[in-house]
């Protein structure tokens, strides 16, 4: 309920500013991770870039590249 991984879910989520946490994979597109840091510093919220050099990282950016923790449900 409090975590999104879908590009358009965090983008309406930031709207409401109720983004806690960025979480991105250093291997997405450069134009949707300037965007959506951008968006994320405007509201306040923490931005974590995950590495694609563990297993774990790469699973990440498989699944997407992009999270969201919420501050609240949207």
């Amino acid at each position: 309920d409090k975590v999104f991984y879908d590009y358009d879910k965090i983008k309406k989520a930031m709207q409401y500013g109720a983004v806690d946490t960025l979480i991105l994979s250093e291997k997405l597109k450069k134009d949707t991770a300037k965007e959506l840091k951008k968006m994320a510093e405007n509201i306040g919220s923490k931005i974590e870039i995950v590495s694609t050099e563990t297993t774990e990282g790469e699973q990440f950016y498989n699944l997407g590249g992009m999270g969201a923790l919420l501050r609240f449900k949207v």
